[in-house]
């Protein structure tokens, strides 16, 4: 195998690879005939699968072992590339975040831990979302709103963070107007 062109994707795919939770994708990846392909080519193909296994999961109805294996994939994607959520063909992905997120279910085949968890991964996964000055400010509203209202018991630390810190620190003046205007409008 020639040496990775694209040394960015391995650490993300490696991640992908260590959760726990990901003993499904492991499976198939190893299912698969990887015959004469480049390292490269092989990692690429690996998280194109997993962006389409976000996007289905995401999406989905159900709330099984897949759909936390979904989650954890937008996760890493988002953590290792922080505009992953504002590009304009994961829209979807964003959506169902969103819509989880705000329909919060405590779902019978998870222990209240494992819901708490889940919860915590979306939250963070729309927090690295809102850190970006493209990014719609209804979310940011829909994360405070739904805080007073969950009856999932979630940390509310990281988004403190990002309401006192990220946004009046490190976002543009543009940002903070269009917050404002949010805000006003809401009241």
């Amino acid at each position: 195998m020639k040496m990775v062109q694209y040394p960015q994707l391995t650490p993300i795919f490696l991640q992908i690879l260590k959760q726990k939770e990901n003993f499904c994708l492991r499976e198939r990846l190893s299912r698969d005939k990887w015959d004469g392909m480049t390292r490269d080519s092989w990692i690429k193909v690996c998280i194109a699968k997993a962006r389409n296994v976000a996007i289905l999961e995401v999406n989905n109805q159900k709330f099984d072992r897949e759909f936390v294996l979904a989650i954890n994939l937008v996760y890493i994607f988002s953590k290792f590339h922080p505009q992953y959520l504002t590009l304009q063909r994961n829209t979807q992905i964003l959506d169902g975040l969103r819509e989880k997120w705000i329909n919060k279910v405590h779902p019978d085949i998870f222990l209240q831990s494992e819901s708490r968890d889940l919860y915590m991964k979306i939250q963070k996964c729309l927090i690295i979302y809102c850190k970006n000055d493209i990014a719609d400010n209804q979310i940011l509203f829909d994360l405070l709103k739904e805080f007073s209202l969950s009856a999932i018991s979630l940390d509310m630390r990281p988004l403190i963070e990002l309401c006192t810190n990220e946004i009046p620190n490190r976002a543009s003046t543009a940002r903070k107007i269009k917050i404002l205007d949010t805000a006003l409008t809401k009241i």
